[in-house]
């Protein structure tokens, strides 16, 4: 009753919560959460998110088959889809509209994975832009609909292109019906009101409308066009088949005229624009076409994929518009007999890898001197490569070649001109037992081998052997090899020879043996960056195919081994293919310059498993350069594996739906799960980690697992197969643990089989160990709290998508994480290895800790690579199809994204938040603390903090910056940071954090803000004699002049330069104090433009000035920031610290050619943010180039230059101007004051460096009014030079500890580094760099004093035990045994467990007692001597124990003293004696 009484209060209850929620949809606790994508830049901070406006989310269990959609409501399936509910459609800013006249919906029909491309979109046809502004594809956004509008997936942005221009495009891959809505937007926050619609019919094998513009040919007419089908000889080459007969159309794709159409032959054409127009319905397929001139002359033709892929640069033709034009091909050469070639003396081929055909030339025909081939081709400009070659049918020439030609479209007949030269004579020297080969490429993937014009002769040595070559004259598409039975084969590219030689290779001394190193370290300097030692195969998506009859199956090395990015001249290691399981039969191929990198595999009865892999391959071994190397043998855990289906067994259609972490719009990618491109990463830590899957059967299926991997020697294992059984839910999981303990222990390859009622099919998962590291950002070495921004880094991950040339061309890569909805990304760089890739993200403020726990891990999911690229229209499919004929280079390429893989989740251990109440406590430079001090402190992200009512600021860990300003002091800023090591020093609850020292000054001190105008002399010019007055004079023109009557005191205050000044200014020997500047403005100093004719002189001047502008043109100077010619600088001297990214100097930044600066001298330092390109220098920067910049004469300088080390950093203690001519006179520089020169070209300003010493005397002797100042600025930068010179000693001295070994030598140079640097004075102690590692090495060397002499107590121990020997009742033994078990005591639990004979000590003791307790029984004694004779009697009869168990060993304490159950026996004994 009670149990009936509350399930009615609860039914109650709920009625009552539904009757509140009004009409609230059900469906609203079933939307799918959309996260915010967070994309971060270059310094990890998130960019503007774009998210998908509100009400757009998709269900979770949204339809996305692609399946046939149901039209809108209102039955209009082209009509605007109603904003959803809560839809912003008013935006706050103008935005792009559509154009007048367009229509806002259109519709279009494709074939499955053909990219759609959206030209007009692209071209400006859609949208009109606001004015002022364009378009570019990535101010286009979609929506997508699978379900004909119901619901939208989240809106997302066409991706950049990385360099030139891409058509964005749509690519879907199943058939169906499709919706896409577009948006134009500048922001991504504020779209246009007005969207266009499209929808697209996708098909299998859709019937498409053809229309065939054909130009005029050669003869002036217009061909006829025929069309054929096309088939396959019996060795598998494509021929012609029958013609298509009655196939032409009218203009309307039927078979009557369209309305205002004239009847005519539709077979013969019609001439429209200047184009004789064809009309056809054809299937999408491989067709082929000839055209023959009027009076049947044969014109040639092509073979071609109906659609063909589109022309991306908006020309015309592509897709179903197909240009034909007509060229004729001829040699412009003369022979050696000075006639020209003809018909029976050459030919032409005309390639065509982008159609995978070879063009068939016409009937050639002469006109004037010469012979031509025609040839009636596809003109689609960069949606279709030609190479052409030129090959003579005479002796003593060799074929000449015209590689990636385009044509355009166009009405007109076209000539090519080739030539052909004589060919040169190379001869090769190479190794006796050696084998040389010499290839030529023709294109991608298609390289065939040069055989030699004479046989290899043998010196008469024995050693070498020599062969001639016959090659092209200048042609950069050779490569050769070079391999034996004991090296790594060596492989590379033959520049481009122009006369005949010789050339030798042989195998240096050292030259490497180890063909499976796994080493990367002797790489080119670009791809030791980029080489992940990968490999992919192209048998078939799934890593399994039931194949009939010999199929050949292609492997390739990832990084490809290619001469350059745009080149692509390629070279392939030598493979190995292995059968692990099965009777299939495997005939390596060589592929190329490559050995076995495909195989001819014909099945056998069995299903078989076979692994390949490739060896090390040392490229340009004589010059690595940027893209050769040694590169390593296949990384294990990349051993390519693939099941090869058995003729004897029955195959099914099951497969394994393995998931993605995550699918982004539109992709040209199948969604199904890629053996080549997805890696399923687990982490090194996770203790159960597990692929997931479901199964797609027919009727009950079995599945089972088998887990392949292959050990650093290249053996690869398969386990035996374990049946896995599905949970409730009907998920799959293989436990992935057992890769730890197989192969290399870094994952390889789930094979999934899967039997049901068709039969037994597989899929094959790789998978590999990935090894997560987590950094604080926030706070490096902290705890991680909420709030903290980390770093994800990782070690095992790999690309899936690499440069394949012709195919793909990734321009960037990112590693994507979701947390609590917010998803990150970290950009790598293209061609880069996915490992250099980093992951920022910030930990969430509202996590929830358990109450007691000090922790909560945070945890980072779904995780994934996400891509953009260059690509052909098909990428994915296309390496599954690729044949002998290779891949064209690919000009057309569309801008494509992708998503590929399934990352580990990344687990973050967050620590509760830890605050501090902190005081600042500020002084003068007197010590005395300040009081009303005006306090901005800001947090690492800008963000200003309040004071606490009692006037502390509540603070995490973290890095602060204060600005502090108070009337009659210097405006002082700085900062500080806070870690756990100050809650030591935390008193009554408040932390006092000691601020830089707040300096008093003098009158007349600028306040920041007052500008007060000067009054002039009798010649106009200003007299300045006030901070404020100067500030006026600043914000003029700078077309007056102006005199210093006294010393000026900025404060420190932000100053805002005087823009250009035309006139003179005359300090008269006062000093600008505390000048301070910090700004992205991009020329800076007191005056930032210094024009032709204006000058500065008698001026001194302290402060800092900053350019935090990242451009090119980021100039600053103490004094200007930049010197036109003809302006000068005279008798100032500049105390400035100056920071710039490209020009900097103490007295002036940027300084053209004849800019003149005498008699000046700067003591501040020189910085630069650059990451190369740098012109600094003490006085002065040059301008673009180290040959121009000012004339200096009588300069000084002392500070610090440093530059960035890179090849452009140009830099000079005086100026980075190497022209002597520029130095005239007394230029001299503190010896020691340049760094981080020109890793190419050294220090290249000139004048002459000096010691200290050396520099007082030179400074004394020029007599400058400044001299007192220089004096004493030298004299400090002469004691910081000693003290970094003093550290720089001990550094040198640590440095030479090396790695810590337990002698004397390594004792007495750590003892040595520690004795100086306890000699150093505090300042300098401070400027030591590598004390941590000195005290790492003290800690060292004990540590292994201690286990040096732990090791000698422990073989002391062992020794004892052994020397024990055979036990014996005599008093040796007894003796020996004690000893051992004395020593075994006196050790530690941890050093008793080393002792590896102990049991032998417990046997010896054990029959010791054994030996005694036998002659107590034979004798009645009970005797504890060693000797056996009794040593205790009672009444003249021995004594014997009543207990006959062993208690020799039992010990009790009494009294803190152990006493053995003998030793109680004993003095118990004794006792009844004395009783």
């Amino acid at each position: 009753m009670k149990t009936s009484k509350r399930l009615l209060s609860l039914l109650l209850a709920l009625t009552m919560v539904l009757s509140l929620m009004g009409n609230l949809s059900v469906a609203a606790f079933a939307e799918e959460v959309t996260p915010t994508v967070v994309t971060t830049d270059g310094n990890d901070q998130p960019t503007t998110p774009v998210t998908p406006d509100e009400g757009q989310t998709t269900p979770a269990n949204a339809d996305k088959s692609g399946g046939e959609t149901p039209a809108p409501a209102n039955g209009d399936a082209n009509a605007e889809p109603v904003p959803a509910e809560g839809e912003v459609t008013t935006p706050a800013v103008a935005v792009p509209k559509l154009k007048d006249g367009v229509s806002p919906t259109a519709s279009a029909r494709v074939m499955t994975g053909t990219p759609y491309l959206l030209a007009d979109l692209q071209y400006g046809r859609i949208f009109d832009p606001v004015d002022g502004k364009g378009l570019l594809p990535s101010n286009y956004y979609y929506e997508r609909s699978v379900d004909g509008g119901k619901t939208w997936d989240a809106r997302i942005a066409f991706q950049e292109a990385m360099f030139g221009q891409t058509t964005i495009q749509i690519t879907e891959m199943k058939a169906g019906t499709y919706i896409y809505r577009f948006y134009a937007s500048y922001d991504g926050v504020n779209f246009s009101t007005d969207t266009w619609t499209l929808t697209l019919t996708v098909e299998d094998d859709p019937t498409i409308d053809i229309s065939i513009f054909v130009g005029k040919d050669y003869t002036g007419g217009y061909p006829v066009i025929k069309l054929y089908n096309v088939t396959k000889d019996t060795d598998g080459n494509e021929v012609l088949g029958g013609e298509l007969k009655d196939v032409f159309l009218y203009s309307n794709f039927t078979n009557t005229p369209a309305e205002g159409e004239d009847e005519y032959d539709v077979a013969g054409g019609k001439l429209v624009d200047n184009y004789q127009m064809f009309y056809t319905q054809l299937k999408a397929g491989r067709y082929a076409y000839r055209a023959f001139t009027a009076d049947g002359k044969e014109l040639g033709g092509m073979t071609l994929d109906l659609p063909t892929g589109s022309n991306v640069d908006g020309g015309a033709g592509g897709g179903n518009k197909l240009y034909l034009q007509c060229n004729s091909f001829y040699v412009s050469t003369k022979k050696a007999d000075n006639t020209y070639f003809t018909a029976d003396q050459y030919h032409v081929r005309l390639a065509c890898p982008v159609m995978g055909c070879d063009a068939t030339m016409g009937t050639p025909y002469v006109n004037g001197n010469y012979t031509y081939y025609p040839v009636m081709l596809y003109a689609a400009g960069n949606a279709c490569l030609y190479n052409a070659y030129a090959y003579p049918d005479i002796e003593g020439y060799i074929f000449n070649s015209a590689i990636n030609l385009t044509f355009n479209a166009g009405y007109s007949a076209a000539n090519k001109a080739m030539t052909l030269n004589p060919g040169i004579t190379l001869t090769v020297t190479a190794p006796a037992n050696a084998t040389f080969g010499l290839y030529f490429q023709w294109n991608n993937f298609n390289t065939t081998e040069v055989e030699p014009e004479t046989e290899w002769t043998t010196s008469a040595d024995g050693k070498t052997k020599t062969a001639q070559y016959f090659i092209s004259k200048g042609s950069g598409s050779y490569t050769w090899r070079l391999n034996d039975a004991t090296h790594v084969t060596q492989a590379g590219w033959l520049g481009q020879l122009k006369d005949s030689g010789e050339l030798t290779y042989s195998f240096a001394d050292g030259a490497a043996t180890d063909r499976i190193s796994h080493d990367f370290s002797n790489l080119g300097s670009q791809v030791i960056n980029r080489d992940e030692a990968d490999l992919q195969v192209n048998l078939d998506p799934s890593g399994y195919e039931a194949i009939t009859g010999t199929t050949r199956i292609r492997a390739y090395r990832h990084w490809q081994l290619i001469n350059s990015d745009a080149a692509n001249i390629m070279v392939e290691p030598d493979f190995h293919w292995n059968a692990l399981t099965g009777d299939a039969q495997i005939k390596p191929v060589n592929g190329g310059n490559a050995t076995a990198n495909w195989a001819d595999v014909t099945p056998g009865t069995q299903d078989s498993i076979i692994a390949v892999y490739y060896d090390s391959v040392d490229v340009n071994p004589s010059n690595h350069g940027s893209h050769g190397g040694l590169f390593p043998a296949t990384n294990p855990e990349r051993v390519a594996v693939m099941v090869v289906g058995g003729t004897g067994t029955s195959h099914g259609t099951a497969d394994a739906d393995v998931k993605f972490n995550k699918t982004v719009g539109s992709t040209p990618r199948s969604e199904a799960w890629d053996y080549n491109y997805d890696t399923w990463f687990y982490e090194a830590n996770e203790t159960n980690p597990a692929l997931d899957f479901t199964v797609n059967a027919t009727g009950s299926v079995k599945v089972e697992y088998a887990l392949a991997a292959t050990d650093n020697s290249m053996k690869t294992t398969v386990s035996g197969f374990q049946t896995v059984s599905p949970d409730a839910d009907g998920n799959y999981a293989v436990p992935l643990a057992g890769f730890n303990t197989i192969g290399n222990g870094k994952g390889g390859t789930v094979i999934l089989k899967m039997t049901d009622s068709t039969g037994v099919s597989y899929r094959l998962v790789r998978v590999a160990k990935v090894t997560i590291t987590v950094e604080n950002v926030s706070n490096p070495g902290e705890n991680i709290m909420p709030g903290d921004q980390v770093k994800l880094s990782f070690n095992g991950m790999y690309r899936g998508i690499d440069k394949i040339s012709g195919v793909f061309n990734p321009t960037a890569l990112e590693a994507r994480y979701s947390v609590n909805g917010t998803e990150y990304s970290g950009k790598l760089g293209q061609y880069q290895r996915m490992d250099n890739t980093t992951v920022t993200a910030t930990i969430p403020t509202d996590l929830t800790f358990e109450e007691g726990k000090a922790t909560v891990d945070c945890v980072f999911s779904n995780g994934y690579t996400f891509g953009a690229m260059y690509s052909k229209g098909a990428p994915f499919t296309f390496l599954y199809e690729m044949t002998d004929a290779g891949a064209g280079t690919n000009f057309s390429a569309v801008n494509v994204t992708f998503f590929v893989g399934h990352y580990a989740d990344a687990v973050v251990k967050v620590y509760q938040k830890v605050n501090y109440d902190v005081n600042l406590n500020i002084t003068d430079d007197n010590g005395s603390t300040v009081s009303d001090v005006t306090v901005t402190l800001t947090d690492s992200k800008g963000n200003v903090i309040a004071p606490n009512e009692n006037g502390t600021y509540t603070l995490g860990y973290g890095v602060y910056t204060y600005t502090l300003s108070k009337n009659g002091y210097v405006v002082t800023r700085g900062s500080f940071s806070l870690g756990s090591a100050d809650a030591a020093n935390v008193k009554d609850g408040v932390l006092t954090v000691k601020t830089a020292v707040l300096p008093k000054v003098g009158e007349n001190a600028w306040d920041g803000k007052t500008k007060t105008e000067p009054k002039k002399d009798g010649n106009g010019v200003y007299l300045i004699g006030t901070a404020a007055e100067l500030a006026w004079f600043a914000a003029t023109d700078g077309k007056s002049s102006a005199k210093l009557t006294a010393d000026i005191e900025l404060a420190g205050y932000d100053w805002t330069p005087l823009k250009k000044f035309y006139g003179t200014f005359d300090g008269q020997g006062h000093v600008i104090r505390n000048l301070y500047i910090n700004s992205t403005s991009n020329t800076l100093g007191l005056i930032s433009y210094l024009q032709g004719g204006a000058s500065v002189t008698g001026l001194g001047i302290t402060g800092s000035v900053t350019c935090t502008n990242n451009t090119r043109i980021a100039q600053a100077g103490g004094i200007v920031g930049y010197m036109y010619d003809k302006a000068s600088i005279t008798q100032c001297w500049s105390a400035v610290n100056v920071t710039s990214n490209k020009h900097a100097g103490g007295i002036a930044g940027y300084t053209a050619g004849g800019s003149i600066i005498t008699n000046c001298y700067a003591s501040g330092n020189i910085t630069t943010t650059s990451k190369n390109e740098c012109y600094l220098g003490g006085i002065c920067g040059s301008g673009f180039s180290n040959t121009n910049g000012a004339t200096l004469t009588n300069c000084y300088s002392i500070g610090d230059v440093t530059g960035t080390s890179g090849a452009a950093s140009y830099l000079g203690g005086l100026s980075p101007d190497k022209t002597a001519a520029h130095y005239v006179d007394n230029c001299f520089y503190l010896d020691g004051t340049v760094s981080k020169e020109s890793s190419k070209y050294g220090v290249t300003g000139l004048g002459t460096a000096k010691t200290a010493d050396e520099m007082k005397t030179a400074i004394e002797a020029n007599k400058n009014p400044f001299n007192p100042q220089m004096l004493a600025d030298l004299a400090v930068r002469a004691q910081e030079i000693a003290d970094k010179a003093a550290a720089k000693a001990v550094d040198n001295l640590i440095d030479a500890i090396g790695d810590v070994t337990l002698t004397d030598d390594c004792k007495a140079k750590i003892d040595a580094a520690r004795k100086a640097y306890d000699a150093l004075t505090d300042a300098q102690k401070a400027l030591v760099s590598k004390l941590d590692i000195l005290t790492d090495a003290e800690a060292k060397l004990a540590q292994l004093k201690k286990e040096a002499a732990d090791k000698a107590a422990v073989d002391d121990v062992i020794a004892k035990i052994d020397a024990i020997g055979k036990v014996k009742l005599d008093k040796d033994s007894k003796a020996k045994i004690t000893a051992a078990r004395a020593a075994y005591d006196a050790l530690d639990d941890e050093l008793k467990a080393q002792v590896t004979n102990y049991n032998t000590l417990l046997a010896a003791e054990k029959r010791y007692q054994q030996l005694r307790d036998k002659q107590n029984a034979n004798d009645g004694s009970t005797s504890d001597s060693a000797d056996g004779k009794t040593d205790s009697k009672t009444d003249g009869k021995n004594v014997k124990s009543g207990n006959t168990a062993d208690n020799s060993h039992l010990t009790l304490w009494l009294g803190g003293v152990v006493v053995s159950a003998a030793a109680l026996a004993l003095l118990a004994r004794k006792r009844r004696q004395d009783a």
